[in-house]
């Protein structure tokens, strides 16, 4: 058992060294987090199986967990806890108030209780290998299955903060929903808010490349002063004239430079009007209000 974990670790060393030469030399920190999308199917895959083995010889109260099927949970649980930790750092702490920060939020939780579940089942998988009862059996029973669940739910929302609520509509409350109780699109306000409708736009989809953690371009974008300063192009906002900031056009595939986010989808229309009219009302960026209980 030991010497398959150190396959897998040498594989994923491997993967990340790939990574490494082919995506400009990011920090450790930010490759570990972005290894998550690669780890997470471990547990995912892993976990069900379990559930599975476990349906398939239901009648068996006793001897039901043989060493490869233990060999299975701890591999399971291993990379739950280290996609765990990849998803948290992936995500960051300065995740706004929109309704794609809260899909993460659950996201990140679900996947927090999906690795605590499946270090239990794991444990209880190890304990039945020096001597099986009832007991076990039935204890290991009550946690594989809500773990499968767990991760089916923690790879649904993961699924929907990169894709969008309407990409998979497969659960109940999704594929039943009225209409009428959908909400609206939300126009262009009169007003931007910089918390409200750009910083979640930022989260999503700059911060992985221009944080505090890296700066593609010399470019940091977590700050209005940073904005200004710029990066390798210039400053990247002239407040009061959206469209002709660097930010705003590089939105868009120019003849020489690539469009951005380069790995991500272009934003929509809407988000980048939101960001042109906030420009252009001056690119106002207050202290980030604190939220009260």
């Amino acid at each position: 058992m030991l010497k398959r974990l150190l396959y897998l670790s040498l594989l994923i060393a491997a993967s990340i060294v790939s990574i490494d030469a082919a995506d400009a030399r990011p920090s450790m920190v930010t490759i570990f987090g972005r290894m998550h999308v690669v780890l997470v199917h471990f547990p995912v895959a892993l976990l069900m199986v379990l559930a599975g083995i476990e349906t398939l010889r239901w009648r068996k109260r006793e001897g039901s967990v043989d060493s490869t099927v233990a060999i299975i949970a701890v591999i399971a649980a291993l990379s739950s806890v280290v996609a765990a930790a990849q998803g948290w750092m992936l995500a960051g702490d300065n995740l706004g108030e929109s309704e794609y920060a809260q899909t993460i939020e659950l996201h990140r939780w679900l996947g927090v209780s999906t690795t605590i579940v499946a270090v239990l089942v794991a444990i209880i998988a190890l304990a039945r290998q020096f001597g099986d009862s009832r007991k076990l059996s039935t204890l290991y029973r009550v946690f594989v299955f809500p773990g499968a669940i767990l991760v089916s739910l923690t790879g649904h929302y993961g699924g929907v903060a990169m894709h969008g609520p309407g990409f998979l509509p497969i659960m109940p409350w999704e594929m039943f929903a009225s209409p009428a109780t959908e909400k609206p699109a939300n126009p262009i306000p009169d007003k931007v808010d910089f918390w409200r409708d750009i910083d979640p736009i930022f989260v999503k989809n700059c911060y992985e490349c221009h944080d505090g953690k890296e700066q593609k371009g010399e470019l940091r974008m977590d700050s209005r002063d940073f904005l200004v300063k710029g990066g390798d192009g210039g400053t990247s906002i002239i407040p009061g004239k959206g469209k002709e900031s660097l930010l705003v056009i590089r939105l868009f595939e120019g003849e020489d430079d690539p469009r951005m986010p380069k790995k991500k989808p272009a934003l929509s229309a809407t988000q980048i009007a939101l960001i042109t009219k906030w420009i252009d009302q001056g690119a106002v960026w207050p202290a980030k209000p604190t939220t009260t209980p």
